[in-house]
């Protein structure tokens, strides 16, 4: 038999292929893990942000007792840690967009009850399940479209409006942004 030696150039141009695929999966890992703990992070502090704002509409006694009850378990819902960012976005939109107004309507506490059900026993749902939900719900699809036009018009006291959830829970780069911008 014959000793056939491989080319310097193909033993160059393989381990160049596998450093470049390498390279790649842990770029890949590492972005998406990056991305992941950055929506986690910015889905945190918007249920922070919401639980204030509910706090102080509560202590001002604009809640009726009633829609109360549901409000609270579903920002006890957003506020457990097992719950997905999705979820938590879905949740502090649907409270903003009801409480936006200083008064609650009943169709407005319909929509946080069926919330309150869909996330109940799985608050773990993600982007699939939680999109699929809101197709099935217009109603809550309409309270984030008013919590997106109301977020675009500045406050009565001059002060820039309040981050627009709707947008973030489509979009993680505005959050970025949005934290940039702090």
């Amino acid at each position: 038999m014959s000793d056939k030696k491989v080319p310097t150039w193909a033993w160059v141009g393989g381990i160049g292929c596998l450093v470049l695929i390498i390279v790649v999966a842990i770029a890949g890992t590492g972005g998406y893990y990056w991305l992941k703990n950055t929506f986690t992070e910015a889905s945190g502090q918007l249920v922070e942000l919401v639980d204030e704002d509910y706090q102080k509409f509560l202590m001002e006694a604009k809640v009726p007792e009633e829609y109360a009850n549901d409000l609270d378990k579903l920002l006890e819902i957003a506020k457990r840690p097992e719950t997905s960012s999705m979820a938590k976005m879905l949740s502090v939109g649907v409270i903003s967009s009801s409480i936006q107004d200083n008064a609650i309507s009943e169709d407005e506490s319909a929509a946080v009850k069926k919330l309150v059900n869909f996330l109940g026993p799985d608050s773990a749902r993600g982007f699939k399940a939680m999109g699929t939900f809101m197709e099935e719900n217009p109603e809550i699809q309409r309270l984030m479209e008013q919590l997106s036009e109301n977020a675009e018009r500045p406050r009565g006291d001059g002060a820039a409006s309040k981050p627009d959830v709707s947008e973030e829970a489509e979009d993680v780069g505005a959050g970025m942004e949005m934290e940039e911008s702090e």
